[in-house]
């Protein structure tokens, strides 16, 4: 996994273009860009959407990352958001959200972390 610094936020890579992201959740790339659970970054830093490759699984979107996202809701930064989930927080023992979902942590404290 690529992380990269960018105005004082980290990224983690691999990204997607909509139409690798599409083909891993199994729908159209016009669906895909309007499913609430996703992080579509663009406009920032790169010129083209892109979609964090952390949200995909061998299944399609993960669920659990999806709901986090949802939490922040349609106004929130995408870039932020991400940022977010990738950098470490007090509330999950110094883990990253996604790090703390990986090793099999509890969506709900995730969850209540978002909401602090």
């Amino acid at each position: 996994m690529r992380s990269h610094h960018t105005g004082g936020l980290i990224l983690h890579g691999p990204f997607l273009t909509r139409r690798e992201a599409a083909l891993r959740a199994g729908m159209s790339p016009a669906e895909l860009r309007f499913h609430p659970g996703l992080l579509r970054l663009g406009g920032r830093i790169v010129l083209q959407e892109a979609y964090a490759g952390f949200q995909f699984d061998v299944h399609g979107i993960r669920d659990d990352l999806a709901a986090v996202v949802e939490v922040f809701g349609a106004g929130a930064d995408p870039w932020e958001v991400c940022d977010w989930i990738t950098r470490p927080n007090t509330a999950l023992g110094g883990k990253s959200p996604l790090t703390f979902l990986d090793e099999g942590g509890g969506l709900q404290r995730v969850i209540g972390a978002a909401h602090a």
